[in-house]
């Protein structure tokens, strides 16, 4: 089992690690998260119809999944698809069809085209 797991089991089950958790650990970081929105919602670059907290559990939820379900790492190239594919479509206000950057999965061998 990862720490990850462990943390994650043990958060479901003891309130007093749970309130900690969220209190020191991630509060501050959504709060962080939410003041970028904030700004880029002030200048016009976000949805006006965004569900922010909703999208603020978006990239956490998909890291942990992808450490304890799916048994991979989270690098630096797995966090730059979610981004580009997932985060950054789903935030943006959009007032053209352009489209954003797509980072594709690695290619491993014998998957070239």
């Amino acid at each position: 089992m990862s720490v990850l797991t462990g943390l994650l089991t043990a958060l479901g089950t003891d309130d007093e690690l749970s309130a900690a958790w969220r209190e020191r650990f991630l509060a501050p970081r959504m709060a962080a998260a939410k003041a970028v929105f904030d700004r880029a919602a002030r200048r016009g670059e976000v949805r006006h119809d965004l569900d922010l907290e909703l999208v603020l559990t978006v990239v956490p939820s998909m890291c942990a999944f992808r450490c304890t379900v799916d048994a991979q790492v989270v690098d630096e190239d797995f966090l730059t698809r979610v981004l580009d594919q997932v985060l950054l479509p789903a935030v943006l206000a959009r007032t053209d069809q352009t489209t954003l950057p797509v980072h594709g999965p690695p290619e491993t061998e014998g998957t070239r085209t």
